[in-house]
């Protein structure tokens, strides 16, 4: 079942695609912790470093697909394109 997302998420992905870094450091709190297929950045700054360089360097798009809530998180399966191998990925 496909739901309204929360705020900050649309705006993480709002953020991350016009490369706006302070919209998107306020998605996150201070102690979050961000999974990049299986490497792991601790608190805002990492996170925020880590995403600037990615989506810059890589060009990346992201378009959401689909999102579902599982108990208090939100699961969400997007597309996302850009200048890496084998892009586009969902």
């Amino acid at each position: 079942m496909t739901i309204q997302l929360p705020d900050s998420v649309r705006n993480y992905f709002q953020a991350s695609n016009t490369y706006e870094s302070d919209i998107l450091l306020d998605c996150f709190v201070e102690d979050a912790i961000f999974d990049d297929i299986g490497t792991i950045y601790t608190g805002r700054v990492a996170i925020k470093n880590h995403l600037v360089q990615e989506n810059n360097d890589l060009n990346t798009h992201t378009s959401i697909l689909k999102g579902v809530k599982v108990k208090d998180d939100y699961l969400v399966t997007a597309k996302v394109s850009g200048d890496f191998a084998g892009s586009p990925i969902n």
